[in-house]
């Protein structure tokens, strides 16, 4: 392949040695195969790990209290951060990245607030000409983000906010942006903020403007139910995710933000909801 970076691998025939070469993206797209299985198998053992454990949970007030606090903020911390987007890593690989092309981040312009912006994850991917104010609890999980941003890459502009959703008062103005987007926010969000979140998403928005959220529910399907219940422990202690699909209930049910489509992304548990500021 003229102009395309190449590697040699040796192959013995009949005595002889015929030099062959493969493309360089061959080895890139396998080394990210690695990764992605080695990250799904070790969420799985810690999975597996943590079941178990939590099937002996008395044991732990057996042991003293400050070696219970340390085990808890050790599955904690698996989930801020560098270690964050480690864990995630085959579903980023496998999902993510291209919903985020295709549904979170496509078509978004002018003022954009994103809730739970993480480690940003979706910044690269949000348009030129966008200008991203993007909001997280987590300082630990924004240090990763900003890097993202400093590093003079993004397409978009972007200021990054520590901030609680359920309160953006003083933090984002009352009808400023004409997006809203939040991947898998509602996921980790408690029930009873679920509500005051949704309101200053009405508040912050321009009349007309749109929102788009993902969020995953149980499958209907017994057997995929299973899995989600089997996997539910861990991601709710690590992630603080859960899989009940809450907010769905709650935006049929408020006064000012209109569910125009909701786009099956995996199956019947990966969902992106989207809709208007009425």
């Amino acid at each position: 392949m003229p102009g395309a970076e190449m590697r040699s691998r040796r192959d013995v025939r009949g005595g002889g040695v015929v030099m062959k070469t493969l493309p360089s993206d061959t080895f890139a797209v396998v080394w990210s195969e690695l990764k992605a299985w080695g990250s799904f198998l070790a969420v799985l053992a810690l999975v597996c790990i943590y079941n178990f454990f939590s099937s002996l949970s008395f044991l732990l007030h057996l042991l003293p209290p400050h070696t219970t606090k340390a085990i808890r903020a050790a599955f904690s911390r698996l989930g801020s951060g560098v270690m964050y987007d480690t864990m995630d890593y085959w579903w980023e690989v496998r999902h993510y990245h291209r919903w985020r092309e295709e549904h979170f981040c496509s078509g978004v312009s002018g003022q954009c607030l994103e809730l739970g912006v993480g480690t940003g994850r979706n910044l690269p991917h949000y348009p030129a000409g966008t200008h991203v104010v993007g909001i997280d609890l987590s300082e630990e999980q924004l240090v990763v983000a900003r890097q993202a941003v400093a590093s003079g890459e993004l397409d978009c502009t972007a200021e990054l906010i520590r901030a609680d959703a359920s309160n953006l008062r003083g933090v984002v103005a009352s009808g400023s942006s004409d997006f809203v987007v939040s991947t898998f926010l509602f996921c980790v969000c408690p029930e009873h903020l679920i509500s005051p979140t949704l309101d200053e998403i009405a508040r912050v928005m321009k009349p007309g403007a749109s929102f788009r959220l993902a969020d995953i529910q149980y499958s209907e399907s017994p057997g995929g139910r299973r899995v989600q219940e089997f996997f539910a422990p861990y991601v709710e202690a690590v992630f603080g995710a859960r899989f009940d699909g809450k907010v769905r209930q709650k935006l049929a049910e408020h006064k000012l933000l209109k569910v125009t489509r909701q786009v099956a992304l995996k199956s019947d548990t990966h969902w992106m909801i989207e809709g208007v500021r009425i």
